[in-house]
C-alpha cells in the first residue's frame, strides 16, 4: 500500500557502447501521503499529550509536514511544538502554511496558550490578520440522516423513553 517499484532502463549517453543501465526506483502511491501524515500527527499528539516528550513529538510532526505540506492540522501542531522549542522563525512559517490552507487555524492560534511567546511578534499578528475565512466542513447526509417528513414525526405530547437508544459501533 505504500508504493510500487519500477525498473527503469537508461542508455548512458556518455558511453553508449556500455549499453543499458538499470535503476530500481520506488514510486510512492500518491493517495497514501495524507493518511500517513495523519498517522504521524496522531503519534505526535499522543507523545505530546500523554508522555510530554516534546522532542519526539516535534520529530513526528516534522515527518508529517514533509510528507504532506498541505495538511493544515500537521502544520499547525508543528508550529505549536516549534514554538515550545523556541524555534520561532520556523514556527511562524509552519503556522503561516496552516492558516493559508484554512483560516480556522488563525482562531485556534489566537486561543492556544502555546503561542504566548509570539503574541507581540508583528509577523504572528500579520499571519493572523491575513487569514482567509474558515473552510466550511459540511458532512454529506445519508438517507438515514435525512429529516423525516412531518407525518412521521412524533407528536410533541408523546413522551420519549427514559432509556437512551443503543448505539452500534
Amino acid at each position: 500500500p505504500l508504493g510500487s517499484c519500477a525498473l527503469f532502463e537508461f542508455i548512458d549517453p556518455a558511453s553508449p557502447r556500455a549499453g543499458l543501465r538499470t535503476q530500481l526506483a520506488r514510486l510512492p502511491e500518491p493517495g497514501v501521503r495524507r493518511p500517513r501524515a495523519r498517522a504521524h500527527v496522531t503519534n505526535a499528539l499522543l507523545l505530546y499529550k500523554n508522555d510530554a516528550d516534546l522532542t519526539a513529538a516535534e520529530a513526528e510532526l516534522a515527518v508529517a509536514a514533509a510528507m504532506d505540506p498541505r495538511y493544515p492540522l500537521g502544520r499547525y501542531n508543528h508550529a505549536i511544538l516549534l514554538t515550545l522549542h523556541g524555534r520561532f522563525d520556523e514556527a511562524l512559517e509552519s503556522l503561516k502554511a496552516a492558516v493559508k490552507r484554512d483560516g480556522a487555524w488563525a482562531e485556534e492560534a489566537r486561543r492556544a496558550p502555546e503561542f504566548e511567546p509570539l503574541r507581540e511578534d508583528p509577523r504572528y499578528l500579520a499571519i493572523l490578520s491575513s487569514a482567509p475565512p474558515p473552510r466550511r466542513r459540511e458532512r454529506p447526509t445519508s438517507k438515514a440522516q435525512e429529516p423525516k417528513a412531518d407525518a412521521e414525526a412524533p407528536a410533541p405530547s408523546q413522551k420519549r423513553s427514559a432509556q437512551p437508544g443503543r448505539r452500534r459501533y
